[in-house]
């Protein structure tokens, strides 16, 4: 689950968890309502669907509501995008969607693709749990696998792009992933492989791994030690070479680092 779709959860049990708290007479009523719509044994859709809508807090409402239509869709047999229009417009009806289109990704990639298109806000992360496990299983961990692995993941790549690349960010994040796949594992991040590729992959591979160095990067000037470490070697006339000798951050000089780096100390080394 996405950090951007994990706080949904989180905030509502959060909010269940207060009401349980609490002596607050509405409050306990949503929750008695929110317990009868998704725990009751024997109620039908109908009665579920209207027990949560009876509820105080709209948030609630709606998340009571996906979590009756998950449950109707298993009983029922139904696909559960047929239950999604029911729930209000907003972040629960999104996610319902993106629900949706995990349950049929493995066997109907179009009415998958369209589920996505209704997730709203979660598009784009839904386009990618549409694809990124074959990406997952394509990538090489090791960049003497690009040989084999660019061809299987252009055939891939041709797979999803004609239902997926107007829709979402799929370009970017398609092949961000297959690359980021293979620099990962690298505790010295090297990009000078991405140079000898062709042109139609040269750029990707170095943009990937200049992403994945951002976060690195991010990671480290968290911290107070951090930060200052990694100012003093940006300041340096070798900046590149100087940061890419800290420890987190060993990386082989390569220009596509630079503005990396640059980025940084501009924006938190010269406010210090």
């Amino acid at each position: 689950m996405s950090k951007k779709r994990h706080w949904l959860w989180a905030l509502s049990a959060a909010w269940l968890l207060l009401s349980a708290c609490q002596s607050n007479a509405p409050r306990a009523a949503d929750r008695e309502r929110y317990l009868y719509a998704t725990v009751t044994k024997g109620l039908g859709a109908e009665a579920r669907f209207n027990a949560c809508s009876e509820i105080s807090v709209d948030l609630l409402v709606a998340e009571c509501m996906l979590a009756v239509a998950q449950t109707a869709a298993q009983v029922h047999r139904k696909a559960l995008s047929e239950y999604c229009p029911r729930l209000p417009n907003g972040v629960w009806k999104d996610e319902c969607y993106f629900l949706a289109a995990e349950a049929v990704k493995r066997h109907d990639k179009e009415e998958a693709a369209e589920m996505c298109n209704e997730s709203g806000q979660f598009v784009d992360d839904c386009g990618q749990h549409l694809w990124q496990t074959a990406v997952g299983a394509i990538a090489p961990r090791a960049v003497e696998g690009w040989e084999v692995a660019l061809p299987k993941a252009e055939r891939l790549y041709e797979k999803w792009e004609p239902i997926l690349a107007e829709t979402t960010d799929f370009e970017s994040r398609f092949w961000q992933r297959f690359f980021q796949r293979t620099f990962e594992p690298q505790r010295v991040l090297d990009l000078t492989a991405c140079d000898k590729l062709a042109p139609r992959y040269a750029e990707r591979c170095a943009e990937a791994g200049a992403e994945l160095y951002w976060r690195r990067v991010h990671m480290l000037v968290g911290f107070q030690d951090g930060l200052s470490r990694f100012c003093d070697a940006a300041s340096t006339s070798r900046g590149v070479e100087a940061v890419g000798k800290l420890p987190r951050l060993e990386a082989e000089a390569h220009p596509a680092l630079a503005p990396v780096i640059k980025e940084f100390y501009e924006g938190r080394c010269a406010a210090e």
